[in-house]
């Protein structure tokens, strides 16, 4: 008997997380092209790390990474979104976001960020696109402050009008 109480009372709270998570759209991304850019570089980072490139026009080092991956992005109703990234030896990471905002009827923003780290991901069904730009410290021997911009290509399922 103790046993299902506590099966109901977990069902309970699942039911009830999942009606105020429950999603308003799911965005399945293919694997984004864009670049990085950097203030400095590692000389003695490894050779078969991403290469970069001092753009002066820029001022900065330009790369353009190799192994980007796919993601899967849903958007709650209750302003929260959750972003699913799969890497190639099986395993995933998921980020948890929030809903900054429409900028218009056509496009959704979501943003997360922490330790250093500042992400804003901005949906367009409409173009099945999504703009993934960002800050993050990435580097060999030392963390350099690195910006990014990425686009993907992406298919929108609308869960519930």
């Amino acid at each position: 008997m103790k046993l299902v109480v506590i099966a109901a009372i977990a069902v309970t709270f699942g039911i009830a997380r999942t009606a105020s998570a429950s999603p308003l759209m799911i965005a399945t991304c293919l694997a984004p092209t864009g670049l990085n850019i950097s203030a400095e570089t590692e000389r003695d980072k490894p050779k078969d790390s991403v290469s970069e490139v001092y753009d002066p026009a820029a001022g900065a080092y330009v790369s353009h990474p190799r192994n980007t991956h796919g993601s899967i992005i849903t958007v709650n109703r209750d302003g929260t979104a959750t972003e699913v990234s799969f890497f190639d030896n099986g395993s995933s990471i998921a980020t948890d976001m929030h809903i900054l905002g429409s900028l218009n009827n056509e496009a959704i923003s979501l943003t997360d960020g922490t330790d250093g780290h500042v992400n804003l991901l901005t949906l367009y069904p409409k173009e099945s696109v999504a703009i993934f730009a960002g800050t993050s410290y990435f580097g060999w021997h030392k963390a350099i402050a690195t910006g990014y911009v990425y686009i993907s290509h992406c298919r929108f399922s609308v869960v519930m009008q």
